[in-house]
């Protein structure tokens, strides 16, 4: 009884990925298209500048730790960010003597 019922599974996957492509192909190049290039164009802008806001935070808060930590040891921030320390470092706190 199953082998004849075989090939149903194959012809509904195949009439399934045919409508899924054919609504895709009709959603892209129909009347809708431009609302969704725009909607799509929009969330990109949105989270692309959310990243940017994000890495520009991240990079502020590094460069603002270095320069804490150059005018506490009283190095310049290259050496600082750089992790040299000429006199080596004070092992009870981490910090350069």
């Amino acid at each position: 009884m199953l082998n004849k019922h075989k090939g149903q599974s194959t012809v509904e996957y195949i009439v399934l990925v045919a409508a899924v492509i054919a609504v895709a192909i009709a959603f892209f190049t129909g009347t809708g298209a431009g609302t969704f290039r725009n909607t799509m164009n929009s969330t990109l802008a949105t989270a692309s500048g959310q990243i940017d806001t994000m890495t520009g935070r991240m990079v502020n808060a590094q460069n603002s730790t270095i320069a804490r930590a150059a005018s506490f040891t009283g190095l310049d921030e290259t050496t600082v960010e750089k992790g040299f320390c000429p006199s080596g470092v004070n092992p009870a706190t981490g910090v350069c003597f």
